[in-house]
């Protein structure tokens, strides 16, 4: 684990195990790494060759639901919800196939 953008995608997906209650905020904090690392959103999916769909899902989740676990639950206007497990599955698909992405990716560069 000499590669920091991995080792911070997994030290964020295991706070998102340890630490449910904040589960989406850990989870998109992996969104964030390859972001920085790569320079945008845009650079993730060509690079990486990430479906749009699933980049721009967790940022849904995360940030535009209102969701307990979701990253702005200040900003929330109105009642907040938990996610549901489908939503939350959805979520933890999204950023294991982010995770692999990018392990194919430094693979193919060793």
């Amino acid at each position: 684990l000499t590669d920091p953008v991995l080792s911070s995608m997994l030290a964020s997906y295991s706070a998102a195990v340890r630490d449910p209650d904040n589960e989406l905020v850990h989870l998109y904090e992996i969104r964030d790494a390859l972001a920085r690392h790569f320079g945008s959103g845009r650079s993730v999916i060509k690079t990486l060759g990430i479906h749009q769909r699933k980049w721009k899902l967790l940022g849904e989740l995360a940030n535009h639901k209102p969701l307990q676990q979701g990253r702005h639950r200040g900003k929330m206007l109105g009642t907040q919800r938990d996610a549901t497990p489908d939503e939350l599955a959805n979520a933890r698909g999204c950023t294991v196939d982010l995770i692999q992405a990018y392990l194919n990716h430094i693979d193919e560069k060793l």
